[in-house]
């Protein structure tokens, strides 16, 4: 049986200007980056393509890559995953 893990929320702004909306860690190093974009189709994949830089930049010397990206869309209808691997989630997902 697993023992639940500890979840930190945080905004995710590292100095050389990357900005990922919010970053959620686990307690056991893990993480994952999320962007908060309200707009439609376009919105979206401004912010999918964002994430997706922020990986191709991350220091894995200093810190492991990320495990999951997420775009929260305020317009989709269903959630889905992505081409590119990044998962789009309608705000409405998370309620319960």
């Amino acid at each position: 049986m697993r023992s639940p893990c500890r979840v930190r929320f945080s905004t995710f702004a590292p100095s050389r200007g990357w900005n990922a909306t919010r970053s959620y860690n686990l307690s056991d190093g893990r993480y994952g980056l999320v962007e908060i974009k309200l707009g439609g189709k376009r919105a979206i994949e401004k912010g999918a393509s964002a994430l997706l830089k922020i990986a191709g930049k991350t220091d894995t010397g200093h810190m492991n890559p990320p495990s999951f990206f997420m775009g929260l869309s305020g317009t989709n209808p269903h959630s889905f995953k992505g081409e590119d691997g990044v998962y789009v989630v309608p705000i409405g997902a998370l309620k319960d």
